[in-house]
């Protein structure tokens, strides 16, 4: 996958394309496989399917991190699918912020202390 990603820099498509079906091919149950895959898809115009892919990556992995709902936004919103989009963008948020909270090292950084 990570050839994949150097051939999507350097915008050679085709091939980037070839090495991430590649990927799936050999890990089609991996949800950090396919989370990955789900921006590719959707950064090659390819929405829809970054969309499914997403959604099979939480699937396989109901308590992934919350930056993997940002990559399901991002392809819903490219999708044209707006009302999706808004409701992970508000739940990652949520996300975010109840998990900052009960991170001490967070908890301790924003005391008024430190401001």
């Amino acid at each position: 996958m990570v050839i994949g990603k150097v051939h999507l820099m350097r915008r050679d498509f085709d091939r980037a394309d070839w090495y991430f079906d590649r990927a799936l091919a050999l890990s089609p149950h991996d949800a950090e496989v396919l989370i990955q895959l789900s921006m590719y898809q959707t950064l090659l115009g390819r929405p829809e399917q970054g969309v499914e892919l997403a959604g099979r990556a939480m699937l396989l992995n109901p308590y992934h991190p919350s930056a993997w709902d940002s990559y399901l936004t991002f392809a819903q919103l490219m999708a044209r699918d707006l009302e999706g989009g808004r409701s992970w963008s508000g739940r990652s948020t949520f996300r975010a912020r109840r998990s900052a909270a009960s991170t001490p090292s967070w908890s301790a950084s924003s005391s008024p202390r430190w401001r």
